[in-house]
């Protein structure tokens, strides 16, 4: 006897279904295996010299940072004065310009409602 073609999908679907349960409950069971972990509790304290060193070490960076930070805040403040002056520059020749259009706009309409 010979299964049909839906016989056969329905049969191998089941069959992929079987293998994939089972392949993932193998992989669940098997990583289930404890990491072992090295840890050391030794005495290795830092020394009051080391400290110190480090306390130094500490400072001159947050100086370094503080200098830069300045910096920074020189030139935002800078920059913000430049893109102020130069909105301003705009505006004032926008303001020529539609100054002139006005200007001529006037004439005509006195040229119209003057004939």
């Amino acid at each position: 006897m010979n299964p049909t073609p839906e016989q056969f999908g329905a049969w191998f679907s089941s069959l992929a279904l079987l293998v994939s349960v089972l392949a993932n409950l193998y992989l669940i069971f098997a990583s289930r295996t404890s990491q072992k972990r090295e840890i050391s509790f030794t005495d290795t304290y830092a020394t009051r010299e080391e400290h110190v060193a480090l306390k130094r070490e500490v400072k001159n960076l947050e100086a370094k940072i503080d200098q830069n930070l300045a910096a920074i805040r020189s030139e935002m403040k800078q920059d913000r004065d430049a893109m102020l002056l130069a909105g301003e520059e705009r505006a004032a020749k926008i303001h020529d310009r539609v100054n002139k259009v006005l200007e001529a706009v006037s004439e005509l309409k006195g040229r119209v409602y003057h004939d």
